[in-house]
């Protein structure tokens, strides 16, 4: 597990709070985010990776379709996580997501988030390959991106 301490993590949060109110974001999102104050780990959905150890991340932000938090390092936009949302240190939900946004403010501290998109691992039980899911393949909105389906799961 990542070494944060959970208390530099939640400084920067209360740093970032006069941002929320200026990001150009805003006005382009479908679905609204609900500021929150969590813990969750991230666990990469690289098989490569899958002895590496959890990275422990501070809520900031969730919405229908997505999630904003920070870390303690950045992650390569346009990586595949399972976030495993946590509750007085017991899972209490899972939801794999891909990075489109990781942005340093300090040494310390990562701003970072995205969607949520398809678990490989139910994709797989149904009998999809997780490889096949493209851009583009779930609904659209008005500008055209899609609301789900990262550019490959795996």
């Amino acid at each position: 597990m990542s070494q944060s301490d959970p208390n530099v993590l939640l400084a920067a949060l209360s740093r970032f709070e006069a941002l929320r109110n200026q990001s150009p974001c805003k006005a382009q999102r479908r679905f609204q985010r609900f500021a929150v104050r969590g813990e969750a780990l991230l666990r990469t959905l690289k098989l490569a990776g899958f002895d590496e150890k959890p990275i422990y991340v501070m809520l900031r932000d969730i919405g229908p379709n997505g999630i904003g938090f920070l870390s303690d390092r950045p992650l390569e936009v346009n990586s595949h996580w399972r976030v495993s949302f946590l509750n007085r240190g017991c899972v209490i939900a899972e939801q794999a997501m891909v990075i489109r946004h990781s942005r340093g403010f300090d040494q310390q501290v990562h701003l970072v988030g995205g969607p949520f998109c398809a678990d490989p691992g139910l994709l797989c039980v149904l009998g999809i390959d997780p490889r096949a899911v493209q851009v583009g393949d779930g609904p659209t909105i008005t500008d055209g991106s899609a609301i789900l389906a990262p550019e490959k799961v795996i």
